[in-house]
């Protein structure tokens, strides 16, 4: 699981690993609208990855 020393313990598996995966499609310019809503959603339901994935870098690494 990728950040997972990151994950807060209120935050599912499954939760975050979506969570991921989308932040690293926004690092690469690729989230569309359906997927700007899910983070919406997921930002609803669990405010506390806000804080989590605050610091974490998910550009790719060519961009760093």
């Amino acid at each position: 699981m990728p950040f997972a020393e990151h994950r807060p313990e209120t935050v599912s598996v499954d939760t975050w690993v979506e969570y991921v995966r989308l932040m690293t499609a926004a690092g690469y310019g690729q989230l569309t609208p359906p997927g700007v809503a899910r983070l919406d959603a997921i930002y609803d339901q669990a405010p506390e990855i806000i804080a989590a994935g605050r610091d974490l870098d998910f550009a790719p690494g060519w961009i760093r």
